[in-house]
């Protein structure tokens, strides 16, 4: 399809994807894609999830509304501010995945979890 980057299908037991091939990016897209595309893409995995999966490249979309936005950096890099006890002025600049949000609040707060009951992973704060 155009404007797809690439595609991916779902694994036989459906917990993570496989990417089937790509298509043309420019060197941003790439560098982009290369770091976080096929995890992205992973944390959708699950025996109600899609069979087949196509990443599009900025400002190219074929969803519909109630979508939840794309794998490119322009819809992944959303501002999120951290404030509290035990949390330092550089955390709010730091990279974090929405699946690691619950595991750092929970760790930073002394709460007692499995990891392996959640998808993220705790990110460790600097001290104020």
């Amino acid at each position: 399809m155009p404007g797809v980057m690439a595609s991916y299908y779902i694994s036989d037991d459906q917990d993570d994807y496989v990417r089937f091939g790509t298509n043309q990016m420019t060197g941003l897209e790439r560098a982009w894609f290369v770091q976080h595309s096929d995890q992205l893409v992973d944390t959708m995995a699950n025996n109600s999830a899609p069979d087949v999966v196509g990443i599009t490249r900025t400002n190219v979309t074929y969803g519909v509304m109630g979508d939840h936005g794309g794998s490119q950096k322009l819809v992944q890099n959303i501002p999120m501010v951290f404030y509290g006890p035990g949390v330092g002025s550089r955390d709010s600049n730091r990279e974090i995945r929405h699946v690691d949000v619950l595991p750092t609040i929970l760790k930073t707060m002394g709460i007692a979890y499995d990891p392996s009951d959640l998808d993220g992973q705790a990110v460790t704060l600097s001290s104020p």
